[in-house]
């Protein structure tokens, strides 16, 4: 099997097994074949790069505690669903287009975006992205590597992209550098940093994408001053539209507020993203979202 066999990233990718088993042994061939072949790398991080749903399925796994020994690390298989969601992330990345998308639990929209976040901290240099939650530890809590294994809070956002890093194949791991809510890429400069969502989250800078998580649970007024402080920050000509508030704990007044006229933004399976900001959201809260 020979890279140049494939005449695109579609044509690859329809030859990826989406079975366990057969996806594990295809992955195992496919990856011994590009070490040490740096030609063939950069065709493959080429072809990811215009296809990331390769990336998904044949670089990234996925981690699960509930399951039995020997099971709680497995290969990541995009469901249609889900790279239908992968599409679109990339597009309003790469566009900064508006776009809403609700959340629902097991549907892997966490997961996607930081493995997305970790995608173009390795592909793209000097990349700048920013993750934030309503707490500090929900962002990065004990997350640590320790002997050559990864510690610390799985749940929180930093454990899920660097769980994502650590797990590439080897060759395509970059040297990095990890403090408390900053990684950084010595290979390219790119950066992820994480910050507590309050009233000064993200004042002041400049970033090439923003991930606000449990956006439902930050009090109206930091909400407010969130969404205050993304215009400077994200686009000096026209203002970011962020979606922050619950609808059932603050109406549709807070709705427009926040999000403007939203008739006509996008509605795709399971998270919020408005330009480059990136708003996990429950399907509760706003659901009147009909485009």
């Amino acid at each position: 099997m020979l890279l140049k066999s494939f005449d695109s990233p579609e044509t690859l990718l329809e030859t990826v097994p989406t079975t366990l088993q057969k996806n594990i042994e295809f992955r195992m061939n496919f990856h011994q074949l590009l070490t040490g072949d740096e030609g063939m790398q950069k065709v493959f991080l080429e072809m990811m790069f215009a296809k990331p749903q390769l990336y998904f399925n044949l670089c990234c796994f996925t981690f699960d505690p509930r399951k039995p020994r020997g099971y709680k690390n497995i290969p990541f298989l995009l469901r249609p669903a889900q790279s239908d969601v992968i599409d679109a992330l990339k597009e309003h990345i790469d566009y900064g287009k508006d776009m809403v998308i609700d959340k629902s639990r097991d549907e892997g929209a966490t997961e996607l975006i930081c493995k997305l976040f970790a995608f173009y901290w390795r592909f793209e240099p000097q990349c700048q992205l920013l993750m934030g939650s309503r707490k500090a530890e929900f962002v990065d809590k004990g997350v640590e590597i320790t002997k050559g294994q990864l510690i610390g809070d799985h749940k929180c956002l930093f454990h899920k992209t660097i769980y994502a890093i650590t797990h590439w194949p080897k060759w395509m791991q970059p040297n990095f550098y990890k403090t408390f809510l900053h990684l950084e890429n010595l290979d390219n400069s790119a950066v992820i940093d994480g910050e507590a969502t309050n009233e000064n989250f993200g004042a002041g800078d400049r970033r090439k994408a923003v991930l606000v998580d449990e956006h439902g649970r930050i009090e109206h007024r930091m909400a407010s001053a969130i969404v205050d402080n993304l215009p400077d920050r994200i686009d000096d000509a026209e203002p970011c539209r962020l979606g922050m508030t619950p609808r059932r704990e603050y109406g549709d007044a807070v709705i427009s507020r926040v999000l403007g006229n939203i008739d006509g933004l996008r509605r795709i399976n399971q998270m919020v993203i408005i330009k480059h900001v990136f708003i996990l959201t429950f399907q509760r809260y706003i659901h009147r979202l009909n485009n």
